[in-house]
């Protein structure tokens, strides 16, 4: 780019500098500054109920990722990209054990193992070599929390304040309504039994 002094007499956009930032305190994929700093911590990248049957796309530090819970009830949290043939896991079929990939059928479990490898010999004889890349989970107030950083590193997920309490209130919250919904019940049982009485004795 050669900004002429013309340019810069005439003020027209083009003399205009270079946008520029630092990418060191922007950029959070893998082997960034910042993006090996986040990778020290546990990151919520969604709801408990977000994690069903039907693959969700979640991205996070970067990163594309599907997040799924077997039919076992354990949430997984798997590359986008199949390591078969790159196609997405996003239509992926999720089954008893894991999802399966609906291009060739390779199947894989929460933690990218490889189950099945449809079509080939044996039903895959190098599949106990062929892993999916994926993230540890952990699901605590309503959340699904991921840890996307090297495992050494791994902290345990830890408690906040904040969320313990508002747990803390939906449990006496979700008491307080099963409460009044026992007592409404009770309530209406009472009013049956007195217009069964009633009428019983009217039939005597």
């Amino acid at each position: 780019m050669n900004i002429t002094q013309r340019d810069r007499d005439l003020g027209t956009a083009y003399a205009m500098r270079p946008s520029a930032s630092r990418a060191e305190l922007t950029e959070v994929g893998r082997g960034t500054p910042i993006g090996e700093l986040l990778r020290r911590y546990w990151h919520p990248i969604g709801l408990v109920a977000d994690a069903t049957d039907v693959p969700k796309k979640v991205r996070a530090l970067a990163e594309d990722l599907i997040l799924f819970r077997d039919r076992q009830g354990r949430a997984g949290l798997l590359h986008a990209r199949c390591c078969h043939r790159g196609t997405t896991l996003y239509y992926g079929k999720v089954e008893e054990d894991g999802i399966r990939c609906c291009y060739h059928g390779w199947k894989f479990d929460t933690e990218g193992r490889c189950l099945e490898q449809p079509c080939e010999p044996e039903g895959g004889q190098f599949r106990d070599k062929v892993r999916q890349p994926w993230y540890p989970v952990a699901e605590r107030y309503g959340l699904i929390f991921a840890y996307m950083g090297p495992s050494e590193k791994k902290p345990v997920l830890p408690r906040y304040e904040a969320l313990e309490k508002m747990a803390a209130v939906n449990v006496r919250a979700r008491l307080a309504q099963t409460d009044a919904a026992w007592a409404a019940t009770v309530a209406a049982l009472a009013t049956a039994v007195g217009w069964i009485l009633t009428t019983w004795r009217q039939v005597r």
